[in-house]
C-alpha cells in the first residue's frame, strides 16, 4: 500500500534521499511539567522561559551522544548537514538507506503528479544506532498532510452573514480599538506547504484601509515569505496557495501591527517538523512567538490498522510532541485548526489500506494531528451572524452557531476510494493518542483523553459542491490570485486565534508558551466578570448535539468564542469600532 498514490517502482540505487533522525530527550517528566508551571499565573516559574542553549544543556541528548549519532551515521555512508537541539539532518543514496535501513526504497508518484523517493517498509535503524533511541523520520512513506480550507458557496458582505472582512471578526469579536490592540513587535508564523502571494496580501489589507499613504488609517502588517526545501510555488488556482494566503491574511488582519512569516514546506511529517524545529532552535527566517498551521489530518492514519501493522504513533508522540514542548519550554505558543469533518475526521482503514477500488467507505469519529497534542491549541470554528445596516460595514454581534453542513460523497486524500458521509464543521473528539492533560482537568470534558478543540472562532460553512447546508452558514473575504473569493474552514480561525494571543502578547510581554493552561485557568471564573469565551452556542455533528444554552466545554467548541479585549487584556479600552475607521482598520 502506498499512501503517496502510483508505485512507480524501485528507486536507482544512486538517487539521493534525506532524513531526520530523532534522539530522545532528557529529564521529560520534569520538562512537561515546567512547560505547565511556566504558563501557570501566579507560579514562581511563570513567564520565565528557556533560552535554545539552556533547553539543550538540561533537556537534549548530551553531546556524547549526538556525536556517536553522527558517527554511526557517517559509518553507514551518510552526511549529517546540521544538528540541532534533539535531531539531525542526514542524507545519502538509496543504496546507503536501503542497507542501513533494511528497507526498500520506491518512486512513488502522487495524484498531483509530484513524484518523490520513500519506502513502504518499516524502518529499523542498526543496533548501535538504535541503542541511542535513534527514530528515523522522513523515509517512510506516510500521507501528505492536507489544508483545511475549502471554497464556499456565494454571500454578500451587506448581510448578517458576510462574507466577513478582518475589520468585521473585529468588532464582532470586540476587539480592543487597534490603537491599543495591534500586535506591534510580536512575530507569528504560518506554516504550510505554498508560498504566499504579496501582492494578494497588499491588496487584501489596503481594501481596508491599512497601507502606506494619506488614503490609509494605518500601516499594514509586515510580512515575509521563508521557503523550505520541496515548497509549492504560488498558484492561485492550488489549495495550498489558498491556504498560504488566507493564513497571512488572517492572522496579519487579527494582528494588524505584528510581523507575519510564511513559512512553506513540502508537505511531509519530515517537511512539518524540520519547519517547527528550525522555529525552536530560533534559525534564521523563522523566529516567532506564536505559530499556526492550518494543515492535519486523521491522527489514527499514524496507528498499526493504517500502516500494514506498522505503529507510527512515536511521529506524534515525539518527533512532533518534542518540537512542541522545546517551543514551549523557550516560550512559544503553537496554534492550529482542528479540522473541517465534524467529528468524523478518520476514513475507516480499507479506505486507505486497499486504495484505487473505488470502493465506498465511512468517515468514524476521530480528531486530527496536530490539533491532538497537549502543547498545542486547537482550534474549532463556527458560524457567525452579525447586525446589519444598510449602507454601513458594521458588524457587531449577534449570535454564533455549530451546525454541520452535508458533503456526502468525497475522496478525501486522493486514495481512489470514497467516502460517503463527509460533512462539513468543526473538528473535535476525543485523542486515541494522548492522555488528558492537566489543564483539561480543570473542566469537565467528559472525556478521559485529550479533549479537541480548546476554543473556537468563526469558521463558516456551505462548502462548494455540498449536498445540503444548515442554515446561517457564513464565509470569510480573501484575496486569491488579485481577486476576491469567499473561503470557510478552521483554516480561517487558526490565524486568527493566533493573532488574538498576539495583541495579549503584545500587551502583556510575557510569553504565552503553552497557552492551553493560561485558556483552561481563565475558563474556571467564566461565570463572573470578565468573562473570556461566549458559551451556550449550539450545534451538532457527526457525533454529538450542543443545545443553546448549554455552557462550559463541548467537542463542537471547546470553551467557546473569545471576547476579544479580554483575551488581550485591553478590558479597559473601547472596542474596534465600524470596519474602515480609525479604530478598526
Amino acid at each position: 500500500m502506498s499512501f503517496q498514490g502510483r508505485d512507480l517502482g524501485r528507486a536507482p540505487a544512486t538517487q539521493s534521499v534525506s532524513f531526520r533522525v530523532k534522539l530522545p530527550l532528557r529529564n521529560r517528566a520534569e520538562l512537561e511539567q515546567l512547560t505547565t508551571l511556566q504558563a501557570t499565573p501566579g507560579s514562581p516559574l511563570f513567564g520565565h522561559f528557556l533560552s535554545v542553549a539552556q533547553f539543550r544543556a538540561r533537556y537534549g541528548p548530551t553531546p556524547a551522544t549526538i556525536a556517536r549519532a553522527a558517527r554511526e551515521l557517517n559509518a553507514e555512508g551518510f552526511r549529517v548537514s546540521e544538528i540541532d537541539s534533539q535531531s539531525m539532518m542526514a542524507g545519502g543514496t538509496v543504496a546507503a538507506a536501503e542497507a542501513a535501513f533494511g528497507v526498500r526504497m520506491h518512486a512513488l508518484r502522487d495524484r498531483r503528479g509530484r513524484v518523490r523517493v520513500a519506502t513502504l517498509d518499516a524502518v529499523r535503524p542498526r543496533p548501535q544506532l538504535a541503542a541511542l533511541g535513534a527514530t528515523i523520520l522522513g523515509l517512510r512513506d506516510m500521507p501528505r498532510r492536507r489544508a483545511h480550507v475549502r471554497l464556499a458557496s456565494p454571500f454578500n458582505r451587506q448581510s448578517t452573514l458576510g462574507n466577513y472582512w478582518f475589520t468585521d471578526l473585529k468588532e464582532a469579536y470586540e476587539y480592543p480599538e487597534y490603537q491599543v490592540g495591534s500586535g506591534k513587535g510580536v512575530t507569528i508564523a504560518t506554516v504550510g506547504v505554498s508560498d504566499f502571494s504579496s501582492a494578494d496580501a497588499n491588496a487584501y489589507f489596503q481594501h481596508e484601509r491599512l497601507g502606506t499613504g494619506n488614503a490609509f488609517l494605518a500601516p499594514q502588517p509586515t510580512y515575509l515569505h521563508t521557503l523550505m526545501t520541496g515548497y509549492t510555488p504560488f498558484d492561485p488556482t492550488s489549495g495550498d496557495s489558498t491556504e498560504a494566503d488566507l493564513d497571512v491574511q488572517q492572522a496579519g488582519g487579527s494582528a494588524s501591527g505584528a510581523t507575519i512569516i510564511g513559512i512553506a514546506t513540502d508537505g511531509s511529517d519530515a517537511g512539518f517538523v524540520s519547519a517547527y524545529t528550525n522555529i525552536d532552535e530560533k534559525k534564521p527566517g523563522f523566529a516567532a512567538q506564536i505559530v499556526s498551521t492550518s494543515y492535519g489530518e486523521c491522527e489514527l492514519i499514524y496507528t498499526a490498522a493504517y500502516n500494514d501493522g506498522q505503529d507510527e504513533t512515536s511521529i506524534l508522540t515525539q518527533d512532533y510532541h518534542d518540537a512542541f514542548v522545546q517551543g514551549n519550554a523557550e516560550g512559544i505558543t503553537f496554534v492550529t485548526s482542528s479540522g473541517d469533518n465534524a467529528g468524523l475526521d478518520c476514513p475507516q482503514a480499507g479506505y486507505f489500506t486497499n486504495p484505487e477500488q473505488n470502493a465506498n467507505y465511512l468517515d468514524v469519529p476521530g480528531v486530527e494531528a496536530d490539533a491532538d497534542d497537549p502543547s498545542v491549541v486547537a482550534v474549532g470554528g463556527t458560524n457567525l451572524v452579525t447586525s446589519h445596516v444598510a449602507g454601513s460595514a458594521i458588524s457587531t454581534y449577534v449570535s454564533e452557531n455549530s451546525y454541520d453542513d452535508t458533503i456526502g460523497t468525497d475522496d478525501p486524500y486522493g486514495q481512489g476510494n470514497n467516502v460517503t458521509n463527509e460533512l462539513w464543521g468543526s473538528g473535535g473528539g476525543a485523542s486515541q493518542i494522548f492522555n488528558q492533560p492537566t489543564y483539561q482537568q480543570l473542566v469537565s470534558t467528559g472525556i478521559s483523553k485529550r479533549a479537541v478543540p480548546d476554543v473556537s472562532m468563526h469558521m463558516g460553512g456551505c462548502p462548494s459542491g455540498a449536498e445540503s447546508c444548515a442554515p446561517q452558514d457564513s464565509a470569510v473575504q480573501m484575496y486569491l490570485g488579485g481577486s476576491i473569493v469567499a473561503v470557510i474552514g478552521t483554516s480561517a480561525a487558526s490565524p486568527d486565534f493566533a493573532g488574538l494571543l498576539a495583541l495579549r502578547l503584545a500587551r502583556t510581554g510575557t510569553g504565552l508558551g503553552k497557552a492551553n493552561v493560561f485558556l483552561y485557568t481563565v475558563a474556571t471564573t467564566n461565570n463572573k466578570p470578565p468573562a473570556y469565551y461566549r458559551q451556550g452556542i449550539p450545534g451538532n455533528d457527526g457525533v454529538v448535539t450542543v443545545k443553546a444554552g448549554t455552557l462550559g466545554w463541548n467537542q463542537i467548541n471547546g470553551l467557546g468564542t473569545p471576547y476579544g479585549e479580554t483575551m488581550a487584556d485591553e478590558a479597559e479600552h473601547p472596542y474596534a469600532g465600524i470596519p474602515q475607521t480609525a479604530t478598526n482598520p
